[in-house]
């Protein structure tokens, strides 16, 4: 398949703004990976580790200190066109209506009303939200503008959805739905995704490969393929090859996780 993100020897350097007394922060140093077109990739690592850092910069949201991202073969420098980020916190606008909510990106974009609104309307089926069109963000549920949140971005018709930990600050029977939802939904468009989570348990749900970071300044510690039949369901996830993977990944979470709780990160 063809690599459609490619991040090359990337590091990220905070320099201290004279507030803190602490100095430079190196979040990410030299961090080397490849997505495929059509993959679902998770990056995970212990608190801290500079994991929504890293997915900032291959969004265009934030430059890297050194190296640089390409998203099919052209150097990231700014928000680029083939991307849309959905965020963990709530990032739907209260005083627009589900079906407004997602119309919101394709109208800055210029999309003339009828084209939109029936854009919207399609995307509005494919994440489950029909028969809510009408609702206010306040009349759904957590899980319901998560899934608004997704449609938005799945408007703009991208080649690549940038998740930064979007089920987070869900409960985890509803984090699980949400999953197989999610899931649902790559098997039917095969966007590339590119998932930022700290949930081994989701990581291995979702993803094709795992990239574990380790504490920071972050590198990819190990690169862990997802060797799980799918669709996914409660009895792959329970079997003993899904018990082996977890086991592995918590093995070097464990110790990185460690690292990050000394002040030097040794």
């Amino acid at each position: 398949m063809e690599e459609l993100i490619s991040v090359k020897r990337v590091s990220k350097i905070f320099e201290d703004s004279g507030v803190n007394t602490g100095g430079s922060v190196e979040a990410v140093g030299k961090v080397d990976f490849q997505v495929r077109r059509g993959e679902f990739v998770s990056l995970l690592g212990p608190s801290g580790c500079g994991k929504s850092t890293l997915l900032d910069i291959v969004a265009g949201l934030e430059p890297p200190t050194s190296g640089e991202v390409l998203i099919a073969g052209q150097t990231v420098k700014g928000p680029h066109p083939k991307t849309a980020m959905v965020f963990q916190s709530m990032s739907v606008f209260p005083w627009r209506t589900a079906l407004e909510n997602v119309e919101f990106g394709i109208e800055l974009k210029g999309m003339e009303k009828k084209a939109r609104r029936e854009r919207a309307r399609q995307v509005t089926q494919l994440v489950g939200l029909a028969g809510f069109e009408d609702k206010y963000p306040s009349q759904l549920s957590g899980g319901m503008n998560q899934r608004l949140a997704i449609a938005r971005a799945l408007a703009l018709d991208p080649e690549i959805l940038l998740m930064d930990e979007p089920f987070g600050a869900l409960d985890e029977q509803t984090r699980f739905l949400m999953g197989l939802e999610l899931l649902r939904i790559w098997e039917k468009t095969r966007k590339t995704i590119l998932f930022v989570t700290h949930s081994i348990a989701e990581a291995i749900q979702l993803s094709d490969r795992v990239l574990v970071m380790s504490a920071r300044p972050s590198v990819i510690r190990e690169e862990i393929p997802i060797l799980l039949p799918r669709p996914r369901t409660i009895e792959t996830l329970t079997t003993d090859i899904a018990t082996q993977i977890e086991r592995r990944i918590w093995d070097i979470l464990k110790v990185e996780a460690t690292k990050g709780m000394t002040p030097d990160g040794r």
